[in-house]
């Protein structure tokens, strides 16, 4: 919860889940299924807490234009007339959360046709689609407005308001055709496999990053100054891979008083994942900034990131590897 009166998330979500199962022959060797669920997103505080302090400091960006200098008893480089204020971020003053703000939604639904493989074994496959709306986004337009900050009787400025607010801009969409099987060699050795076509992962924004979860994105943020192409591609996502598959065997060797030694080897396949062409921390160019001063807006990005080619246009090299565990248990007792 929010101190101070602020008002975070208060809402609800209805999350329905619904299944069918049909027994083709009704002897249960040969079964087709069908799911359909709404997931909801994690009230994550990285999202639900930006209108408040708590981890969430005040920031203020700016540029040094004073005098040439260096040292820490350089006295221009702690006097705030010398620098150009660009950017503010305010939790408890410029950023609003819309009302009814709830978390982002998952759609999922499968197709699923599954046999049994003699007395020992089952065969699987599985038809994944998911698709995600409802995401939790934030926008600085001419539409949402700008507030003076004053904090401890000093007059910072004013800045741009920040809108954070539930939005379908922002794409992210999953298709995939999922194969499992395990087969019982004999009591004590079974094999298995697991293997994964992804037919499509793509979107527009990641939605997080290293040590930022819910992350929000570009879209939505001076609209005006910034295209699609160039700033937020649909393409595919960084966890893109067209080929991740496992195959293992488990062997339980069991020696009576002498416990038992389980064995196991796994063949790893790891698909090429994707990335993208792209630069980051682009400086934002006089022509951009002209434009946000021309408009109205009090303030402007720090940066940008340009991608040349899209999203995910290019592959790393796929690779496999093995794995082998060895686990004895011996009985003491």
């Amino acid at each position: 919860g929010a101190r101070g009166g602020i008002i975070g998330a208060t809402t609800d979500t209805i999350v329905p889940r619904l299944g069918a199962t049909y027994d083709v022959n009704g002897d249960g060797r040969f079964v087709l299924q069908g799911t359909y669920g709404h997931y909801a997103g994690k009230y994550s505080e990285s999202q639900f807490a930006e209108n408040t302090n708590v981890g969430n400091p005040d920031f203020l960006w700016m540029a040094y234009t004073g005098p040439a200098g260096q040292g820490r008893d350089f006295a221009p480089g702690f006097d705030p007339a010398n620098y150009e204020i660009f950017q503010g971020d305010f939790p408890t003053a410029n950023v609003f959360l819309e009302e009814g703000l709830s978390s982002p939604i998952v759609r999922e639904w499968t197709l699923q046709a599954g046999t049994e493989i003699g007395q020992d074994g089952y065969l699987k496959a599985i038809y994944i689609n998911r698709n995600w709306s409802n995401f939790v986004e934030d926008f600085i337009t001419l539409e949402g407005g700008a507030t003076n900050i004053v904090r401890d009787g000093v007059d910072f400025g004013t800045f741009d308001n920040n809108v954070i607010t539930n939005s379908d801009d922002p794409v992210r969409r999953y298709q995939a055709v999922q194969l499992q099987s395990r087969y019982d060699l004999s009591n004590a050795l079974s094999l298995n496999a697991h293997w994964t076509i992804q037919l499509e992962n793509e979107g527009n924004f990641e939605g997080e990053g290293v040590n930022t979860p819910g992350a929000t994105s570009v879209i939505g943020d001076y609209p005006e100054i910034r295209d699609e192409a160039r700033h937020f591609p649909v393409g595919r996502t960084d966890d893109f891979q067209r080929h991740p598959g496992r195959a293992w065997a488990i062997h339980n060797l069991t020696m009576a008083r002498f416990g038992t030694l389980t064995s196991s080897l796994m063949w790893r396949y790891e698909g090429a994942q994707a990335f993208s062409l792209a630069a980051t921390g682009v400086a934002i160019t006089p022509q951009q900034e002209a434009i946000l001063t021309s408009l109205g807006y009090q303030s402007a990005p720090a940066d940008q990131t340009i991608y040349f080619e899209g999203r995910g246009t290019e592959l790393f090299d796929d690779y496999s590897l093995f794995d082998v565990s060895l686990n004895y248990q011996i009985p003491l007792w």
